[in-house]
């Protein structure tokens, strides 16, 4: 019989495009993902309630969301994970979505930068490698 505890320190997965969502709030609201770290709590708390009021969605769904993109933000605070980011700009929203997604994520310490990076560098290896294979059977 599995285990019914639930780990309360575990955010819910959500779907790329609920988080697309919160990051177009942001972008409406002039503050780009990647810089989001630097605002004011007072500017980010009326992005989230933009969000609240906006986004179709259960009260769970909605407040996963919000976790996840507050945890974003911090990840993409680091250094090495925000030059990342930046030198391999070409689609990386959608990857770094997709990961923040479905990563684990733990209310109190947030997102892993080291396997986030990890993450993120395993799917731009996967997409490189899919478009080289769809660039070799265009080419033949």
């Amino acid at each position: 019989m599995p285990n019914a505890a639930v780990d309360l320190t575990d955010v819910p997965v959500v779907a790329p495009q609920d988080l697309g969502e919160a990051v177009r709030v942001l972008a409406l609201a002039g503050i780009p993902l990647i810089a989001s770290r630097n605002i004011s709590e007072d500017r980010f708390r009326a992005v989230e309630q933009a969000f609240w009021q906006g986004f179709e969605g259960s009260r769970e769904l909605k407040t996963a969301i919000l976790l996840r993109i507050r945890a974003l933000s911090e990840v993409l605070g680091s250094r090495r994970l925000n030059k990342f980011v930046s030198d391999h700009n070409s689609g990386m929203l959608r990857m770094t979505l997709k990961v923040a997604s479905g990563m684990r994520l733990n209310t109190k310490w947030g997102f892993n930068p080291t396997k986030f990076m990890f993450a993120l560098s395993t799917s731009l290896g996967a997409s490189q490698t899919v478009k080289a294979s769809s660039d070799m059977l265009l080419a033949a």
